[in-house]
């Protein structure tokens, strides 16, 4: 029941781990399919695009609350969500 903290140059990092290192493996080694479409994550910390194909979806919001999103633990109020769903992408097991 703890409201999740962290530093936001340390939620950033992780964000840049699961879309820089993490989905591309997961791909690579065939436990997720190619991504179907792609997304830019935003934050004041950074951008980071999750998939290779021209973004379809833009999601801003803080930097943990993108980590939060990318890992699957929940879905921030406070992020806003423009263009197509991001359920498909997140239905793919994105991270180990």
């Amino acid at each position: 029941g703890l409201a999740p903290t962290m530093p936001a140059d340390l939620a950033a990092d992780g964000v840049a781990e699961v879309t820089e290192v993490f989905v591309p493996r997961q791909v690579r080694v065939g436990r997720c399919p190619p991504l179907p479409t792609a997304a830019l994550l935003v934050s004041p910390e950074g951008r980071w695009q999750l998939g290779d194909r021209e973004p379809a979806t833009t999601v801003t919001g803080s930097a943990l609350d993108l980590l939060l999103l990318v890992w699957r633990r929940e879905v921030a109020p406070g992020l806003r969500v423009e263009g197509v769903p991001m359920e498909p992408l997140l239905a793919l097991p994105l991270v180990p």
